[in-house]
């Protein structure tokens, strides 16, 4: 079982060298789509697994249920691209699935050569707004890496080449989802082919609306909802973007009318012991010099000082992290205090 990670990064790809020493750690920054399936890439997870914690919660702005994005494409089309027996499992730090090379086995097999780092990283979302998140993705991807738009798949497509494979974005309707194939000694035209293939698998599931997950509890679009998002926003208009995967793993990430500068992040996971652990590795991690435990705010609570808080209720994770118009006076804890309440 990989160590506790993150899923906040500083940047869309950053050094891939440094992965595993940023994901011992959590910076506050808030994720795209695809900066977060890529960020997974550097093996910040722990054992996953399936949740039966699926209710919904009142004043939520997601009111159906949503992809699985284990299920998107087969688990024989991410085989047959990795040349491997695969395991197919939802991710416990963030709203993705991966397919991964199963791990070999036997007295003749070294230690280097047990686990394949080939795998697919994917991810599935839903908005109010899918344009906007779609456009935030493309325009992160472009101010680091070579974007390709890709025609003929959704409403609009892009690819992205990265240090250790290649990713794709897809908008289509009120959903945006990425694929992400890592392996890095495929043939580049290859892996575009291997790419776009399963992104039209993933469209034909889109399209014919096989929706299989109920919306978690709780649900964290329901713990902070659109009109708690304008307010700390400076009253601005706000648009949602919700993910969720079969482990219950759930994101819901408000973006103000003013631009991607201003955003709102609040990750939520009920699941037993995992709780616990994911708010105690925060708790270590976190840089910032200013942490501060918090009383009153569930039965364990911290904020870093400034951007973001921390919190652990019974079997519940919760973590708040802003981008753009910091929240004044108190207001992050009493934000978390009103989300608490209904969990």
């Amino acid at each position: 079982m990989n160590s506790l990670g993150t899923v906040f990064a500083r940047s869309l790809r950053g050094s891939m060298v440094g992965c595993a020493k940023r994901c011992g750690g959590v910076d506050g920054k808030l994720l795209t789509l695809l900066s977060l399936v890529i960020l997974l890439s550097c093996g910040c997870s722990i054992d996953g697994g399936k949740t039966s914690s699926v209710v919904q919660t009142s004043g939520s702005n997601v009111t159906n249920a949503s992809f699985d994005p284990c299920t998107l494409f087969s688990k024989n089309d991410a085989a047959h691209i990795l040349g491997s027996p695969i395991d197919v499992e939802p991710e416990i730090m963030a709203p993705l699935c991966r397919y991964a090379v199963k791990a070999k086995s036997g007295k003749n097999v070294k230690a280097s050569q047990a686990v394949d780092a080939n795998e697919i990283l994917v991810s599935v979302g839903k908005s109010d707004n899918a344009r906007s998140y779609f456009a935030l993705d493309r325009t992160d991807a472009k101010t680091q890496s070579s974007v390709e738009d890709v025609k003929d798949i959704g409403d609009e497509a892009f690819t992205v080449s990265l240090d250790v494979g290649k990713a794709i974005v897809v908008g289509t309707g009120n959903t945006v989802y990425s694929i992400m194939i890592v392996y890095p000694h495929l043939a580049t035209k290859s892996m575009q082919t291997d790419l776009l293939l399963l992104a039209k698998h993933a469209q034909q599931t889109v399209v014919a609306g096989v929706r299989t997950l109920p919306i978690p509890h709780p649900d964290p679009c329901g713990l902070l909802n659109t009109q708690d998002a304008s307010q700390i926003l400076e009253s601005k208009p706000v648009s949602w973007f919700f993910t969720v995967n079969n482990a219950g793993v759930a994101s819901c990430n408000y973006i103000s009318s003013q631009g991607a500068g201003h955003r709102i992040q609040v990750i939520s996971l009920t699941r037993p012991g995992v709780a616990t652990s994911l708010y105690q590795n925060a708790r270590m991690t976190v840089s910032s010099n200013n942490k501060l435990d918090l009383k009153g705010v569930g039965d364990l609570a911290f904020e870093d000082g400034s951007t973001a808080i921390w919190v652990l209720k019974g079997n519940t994770f919760m973590h708040i992290s802003f981008l753009g118009a910091l929240p004044t006076n108190g207001l992050i804890t009493m934000y978390a205090k009103k989300a608490v309440a209904s969990f």
